[in-house]
């Protein structure tokens, strides 16, 4: 062999290694539901082969004679989030719904787990403590947050229900997560955030007013829940860190409308995406405060997006629209438009849109509301 042969045999094995190299690494990070197929092709024409594994409900509607088909009187889902993940509490899933009831599921039977009924009307926004997995908050048109323990039906010590409240907004409650067991973080439409003390009766920590229109989501960093994420009707996406004394530590404007939906890369502080009312989703980079990629549903699909979610390796995001059934996957690092859609074909014939989308804790489920059901597929 030839010292130019013995070059190009080794050049080529060092390309094969690479090669190899990435095959490996993107095997063994992308989750079991991302992408099956060779190396070439794992972004292209791909069936991710979701099927409905549960549906939950609570099949509440008026008993009063002749409005049984009176939609108007159907109790509907508003919002949900799962549990964290690491207990043996990690298949619970908090709800609220149109008529101010809370719920809480375990979801590998489908059963409720526990109920209230807080009488403020219509709620939108729940939380469930992502560390230990035994309290939940509610929010909603009366700017006032519940906070409770999760205590089994039937079994209702007189010291485990009672129900902390907390008031502070002048405007309808719109997002609320917890950053830790003694701390959570709320939002409204009067455009302020509130953090509170939990294990107080309703002691505002901080306030926080860097909005000029109305708060409309928020997301708590994973892996350092002292650091959030906002977006606004004023058309900004700003990051805080509540050990700052100037809490907002950057903001990006990259949409001309307003931000519906905002969530963290899984696992990192340094990456960000933003649904917004145009249509579209931005990645954002906090360290280099830039933006990273604008994906868009369809170039003929101008519905807002009204919630994103992450695959357990970051390279698929997911995004739901309140005007069609479908769940949009995009791969992150390909083309601006879907390679892959999943269409809810089985849903309520009266009810057209998935009205939030969202990962379990362990990324091998999601689940979305379509009316009075919270679909989850796997």
């Amino acid at each position: 062999m030839t010292k130019k042969e013995e070059k190009e045999s080794i050049d080529q094995l060092i390309r094969k290694t690479k090669k190899d190299l990435e095959m490996y690494k993107i095997e063994t990070n992308i989750h079991n539901f991302d992408i099956k197929e060779e190396y070439r092709k794992r972004f292209e024409k791909c069936d991710l082969g979701f099927q409905v594994t549960k549906k939950l409900s609570t099949k509440k509607s008026s008993s009063k004679k002749g409005v049984e088909n009176d939609e108007s009187k159907v109790e509907k889902f508003t919002n949900f989030q799962w549990a964290g993940e690491g207990n043996a509490y990690s298949n619970r899933l908090v709800s609220c719904t149109n008529r101010g009831d809370a719920y809480v599921f375990n979801t590998d039977n489908g059963n409720i787990i526990c109920s209230e009924n807080f009488g403020s009307g219509i709620l939108n926004a729940c939380a469930i403590e992502q560390t230990e997995n035994q309290m939940f908050a509610v929010g909603g048109f009366d700017g006032a947050i519940n906070l409770k323990n999760i205590v089994i039906n039937n079994d209702r010590r007189d010291n485990e229900t009672g129900t902390k409240k907390f008031t502070g907004h002048q405007g309808s409650v719109s997002a609320i997560q917890f950053m830790n067991t003694a701390f959570m973080i709320s939002a409204s439409l009067d455009s302020v955030l509130l953090l509170w003390d939990i294990n107080s009766q309703g002691k505002i920590v901080s306030s926080y007013r860097e909005h000029t229109s109305e708060v409309t989501c928020l997301d708590v960093n994973e892996v350092n829940g002292n650091i959030f994420a906002t977006g606004s009707g004023d058309t900004t996406v700003k990051i805080w860190d509540i050990r700052e004394k100037k809490a907002c530590v950057s903001t990006f404007q990259g949409s001309d409308s307003s931000i519906n939906c905002v969530k963290f890369l899984p696992g990192r502080l340094s990456t960000l995406a933003a649904g917004s009312e145009d249509s579209s989703i931005r990645l954002y980079d906090l360290r280099a405060v830039k933006e990273l990629g604008n994906y868009k549903k369809d170039y003929s699909d101008n519905n807002s997006v009204n919630s994103v979610g992450f695959s357990k390796s970051g390279i698929i995001l997911f995004a739901s629209t309140a005007e069609n059934n479908i769940l949009s996957f995009w791969n992150i690092f390909g083309k601006e438009v879907p390679f892959y859609r999943y269409i809810y074909e089985k849903g309520n014939k009266n009810e057209t849109g998935l009205l939030k989308c969202s990962i379990n804790a362990d990324k091998t489920k999601i689940a979305f509301i379509n009316g009075d059901d919270i679909v989850i597929i796997k």
